[in-house]
């Protein structure tokens, strides 16, 4: 399908199906933006060299519920 068929497709939808569209390919150039990579990868970076947990420390942080 070519550019020009698509626009004419979503010329013919109706406001909410055309806000959709938006939507969704703003979601795709977002997606594929340098911005969003970056951030990505520091996140991924940050979560790496983070602390370490045992699963030991992991359960003797657990929250029990109260008894009643």
């Amino acid at each position: 399908m070519s550019v020009t068929e698509l626009q004419d497709t979503i010329s013919r939808l109706s406001p909410p199906q055309k806000r959709a569209v938006a939507r969704y390919i703003k979601r795709l150039t977002e997606q594929d933006s340098a911005e969003r990579a970056a951030k990505v990868g520091a996140l991924l970076r940050k979560t790496d060299t983070g602390p370490r947990m045992t699963l030991a420390q992991i359960k003797a942080q657990r929250i029990r519920p109260a008894r009643t």
